[in-house]
């Protein structure tokens, strides 16, 4: 099967599932072929290197294909449609823009994804790559497949409705996202959408019960993934200060990059704990997996963004922690309760909280062996079950196979 991606950085260091999702259709024997509509990234992993060979970026079609593009884009049809949904669906300023440039881009990219015959398109995020992938199957009726995520869903995407209605599948990661949509988007018809979870590649992540720590030595707080306002990484540091007050020593390793960098490590100085706290930037993914294998446990504060309106859906770092066995701390936030039960799988504790989310720490490093171990194997078994990358992959693909 031919199936055309659209994606905007790619390969992206922050959206390591689609990634997985891909070779795997690979694997299956799927013909899978990129379209980006940024330049090709600093390619740092082997990983990497295979999936930019399979992408095609902007810089490599030229901008004299536009006008011809426009031509075979001037369809009546096509036209209506996509002016019937404005419409309908209006949007905001930014997102009209949005649709435009889209337009554009979709007219200079065509003909080779013409030439590449797609059967389907898949586009991750109901933004800007979904915006192609809804022009596409309206101008040549090549299916659409959409899987919403968070920021999408919870800041509003150009034609989000419309692309529940039309999108020939609209898919997306939890119960609450659909909960948030029958709520929030009226005019979707949400029974037409279908949950598909994110999922990680067990085969990299091994189940170890037992860290590769010195029992002397103190115990780890690892979190990861970019460093911005959503992420919560200032309760963490602000529950690491009342912890070390305390007299309960540890250690916070925190990978990623992001916007936050600066203010995150002044608020450690500011607060006397730079002795404590970590930043190690961006680590490949086997680097990742390491630290998780030799970390205490794996803290993921999420909270709402006031600013930005919008919050995490289920982060995939959470997932890769508790499936390689490291004990796993997370807020009780969007759809991370479908995937930690609390006590069980896990630990739970209010966004925003570092007073509870310090105490929590404390008990969840108290626990005996007994205890961690339990909660350990039923960690491993919801990501076996229920986030195996080959098992939903598969599904994803039988679920094509339907339409096409």
């Amino acid at each position: 099967m031919r199936i055309a991606y659209f994606a905007e950085i790619f390969p992206s260091t922050t959206e390591t599932w689609v990634h997985h999702e891909i070779t795997e259709l690979v694997r299956l024997g799927c013909d899978v072929r990129v379209f980006a509509s940024w330049n090709s990234p600093t390619i740092r992993t082997a990983e990497e290197t295979r999936l930019a060979s399979l992408t095609r970026y902007p810089n490599e079609v030229p901008a004299t294909g536009i006008p011809r593009g426009l031509v075979a884009l001037a369809r009546p049809r096509f036209l209506f449609q996509m002016l019937k949904a404005l419409f309908k669906d209006p949007p905001k300023p930014r997102q009209g823009a949005q649709w435009l440039r889209d337009f554009f881009h979709l007219a200079r990219i065509l003909r080779e994804v013409r030439d590449f015959q797609p059967q389907v398109t898949i586009c991750h995020f109901a933004g800007s790559r979904s915006n192609l992938g809804l022009m596409l199957q309206w101008l040549d009726q090549t299916p659409c497949v959409i899987k919403s995520h968070a920021l999408d869903v919870f800041s509003g995407a150009t034609l989000f409705s419309t692309k529940v209605n039309e999108a020939e599948r609209f898919y997306t990661i939890s119960r609450y996202n659909v909960d948030f949509i029958e709520s929030h988007y009226p005019k979707a018809d949400s029974s037409r959408i279908r949950v598909h979870t994110c999922g990680v590649p067990l085969d990299l992540l091994p189940f170890r019960s037992e860290t590769n720590r010195d029992e002397k030595e103190m115990p780890v707080l690892l979190s990861v993934g970019r460093l911005i306002p959503m992420k919560g990484f200032d309760v963490l540091i602000a529950a690491s200060k009342k912890l070390i007050d305390q007299g309960f020593k540890h250690r916070v390793v925190i990978i990623g990059e992001g916007l936050e960098e600066e203010s995150l490590k002044s608020q450690v100085e500011e607060q006397g704990i730079s002795d404590y706290v970590e930043f190690k930037g961006y680590r490949t993914p086997d680097e990742v997996h390491a630290s998780l294998h030799s970390a205490s446990l794996f803290v993921m504060p999420s909270l709402w963004d006031e600013k930005k309106n919008t919050q995490d859906g289920i982060p995939v770092a959470l997932m890769e922690a508790m499936a390689c066995g490291t004990l796993s701390m997370a807020s009780r936030l969007s759809g991370i309760p479908e995937l930690i039960e609390d006590g069980v799988s896990g630990f739970l504790c209010e966004p925003g909280d570092h007073d509870e989310l310090a105490g929590a720490i404390q008990s969840a490093l108290s626990m005996s062996e007994k205890e961690r171990d339990a909660i350990l194997t039923s960690a491993r078994k919801v990501i076996e079950n229920k986030h195996d990358t080959r098992k939903l992959t598969q599904d994803l693909l039988h679920d094509i196979e339907t339409f096409t």
